[in-house]
C-alpha cells in the first residue's frame, strides 16, 4: 500500500470553494451578518425572526406544524418560543381538543415587531 503525500489527498479532496455545503454555509453566515443589525435594533434574533414570519403567514400553528416549516426539533424550537412568549411577542396555548398539542399564535406586540422587521429587511434587500 503507498502512501498518498498531502498534495495528492488535496487534489483527490479538491478545494473548499469546491463544496456547495460550504457554498451554502457561506451564505447562512452572509445572511445572519446582513440581517443581525436590523434584528438587533428591535430586539430579536435571526431563528425569532424566521419564527415571526412563519407565524404571520399562518397564525394559531401547532409547535410540530412550525417545527416543520422550520426545520427545527421541539427541543430547539420550545426554549425559541418560551422565549418570544417572555417578550411578549407571541402566546402558547394548549388546543382545546387535543391538550397534547400547544398552538402558538402571535400578539399584537409580535405583529408589530414582525412588521418592523419586514420593513428593514426589504431595506436591506
Amino acid at each position: 500500500m503507498t502512501q498518498k503525500t498531502k498534495s495528492q489527498n488535496t487534489d483527490m479532496a479538491g478545494s473548499l470553494a469546491d463544496y456547495l455545503c460550504f457554498a451554502v454555509y457561506s451564505a447562512n453566515l452572509a445572511f445572519n451578518r446582513a440581517y443581525k443589525p436590523f434584528l438587533e435594533e428591535i430586539g430579536i434574533t435571526y431563528p425569532q425572526y424566521v419564527t415571526l414570519v412563519a407565524l404571520s403567514e399562518q397564525d394559531d400553528q401547532t409547535v410540530s406544524q412550525l417545527g416543520e416549516k422550520l426545520f427545527l426539533e421541539s427541543s430547539t424550537l420550545t426554549p425559541l418560543l418560551k422565549r418570544l412568549e417572555a417578550m411578549g411577542h407571541v402566546t402558547r396555548r394548549r388546543d382545546a381538543d387535543d391538550e397534547r398539542q400547544v398552538r402558538v399564535s402571535l400578539t399584537e406586540a409580535g405583529r408589530t415587531v414582525f412588521e418592523k422587521s419586514v420593513l428593514h429587511a426589504r431595506a436591506a434587500d
